[in-house]
């Protein structure tokens, strides 16, 4: 997520697990991967950006009160 505790929000927050978070930072093809389901964001990408909840195969908006709102794909995976 970076350094900055201005971006510690309920819809800019998601939990993997440790060799996710691993990989997504020395592995340029998981990496890819994270940011085509929402799971590695740039610090230009808005909060309302889907992401993909993989135990229940569909795409979600983190919303700032800590919920999960249904979504589609993000549109450049259209």
């Amino acid at each position: 997520m970076g350094g900055s505790v201005k971006l510690d929000r309920a819809d800019n927050l998601i939990r993997v697990c440790a060799w996710l978070n691993y990989q997504m930072e020395q592995n340029a093809e998981v990496a890819s991967d994270a940011r085509d389901h929402g799971w590695k964001l740039g610090s230009w990408d808005g909060f309302d950006t889907p992401v993909f909840d993989n135990s229940l195969g569909a795409w979600f908006i983190l919303t700032s009160d800590g919920r999960k709102v249904p979504s589609g794909p993000p549109s450049f995976l259209i």
